[in-house]
């Protein structure tokens, strides 16, 4: 290695001394400016040519233990995207219906449950703490597709 370190330097001095000298014995002017320009070159590919030499062919980069991360995290935003939107969903209805029973003069606690269609959490059933109103009943089987055998009434005494 440290052969092949002093070649490499031996070369590069060799090459610039070789540039130098044919520089000084050109007169000012355009092209001593093409030679100092053409030697440039010539010494940047003498500095690089152990870089262009390199045999990367046996390079081999793992890349498998960060794609599996990368698809775990992916992974737990997705569920927490899911989890975010069912709460979004459950809260959302749970006050349309209190809105629905202060209409209609009642006061209630909701609890609704949800059910995934094709991924998409849906309200599939409710449970009312307050006295059965049929008119509220058929709010929310009208407007939320619960029917009234998924809708539990508690009577709070």
């Amino acid at each position: 290695m440290i052969e092949w370190i002093r070649s490499w330097l031996i070369t590069v001095v060799g090459a610039a001394l070789l540039i130098s000298g044919a520089e000084s014995l050109l007169p000012a002017g355009t092209l001593r400016r093409t030679v100092s320009l053409i030697g440039g070159l010539i010494l940047m590919l003498t500095m690089l040519r152990p870089l262009l030499g390199l045999d990367l062919s046996g390079l081999e980069l793992d890349t498998e233990p960060y794609a599996q991360e990368i698809q775990q995290q992916l992974e737990e935003l997705e569920e927490g995207q899911d989890e975010e939107l069912a709460k979004r969903i459950r809260e959302q209805t749970e006050a349309y219906i209190l809105e629905q029973a202060s209409s209609l003069g009642l006061v209630c606690e909701v609890e609704v449950t949800l059910q995934e269609k094709d991924g998409v959490p849906y309200p599939y059933g409710v449970t009312l703490w307050c006295g059965r109103s049929q008119a509220l009943a058929e709010v929310i089987a009208r407007d939320l597709d619960i029917p009234d055998e998924r809708q539990v009434w508690n009577d709070v005494g």
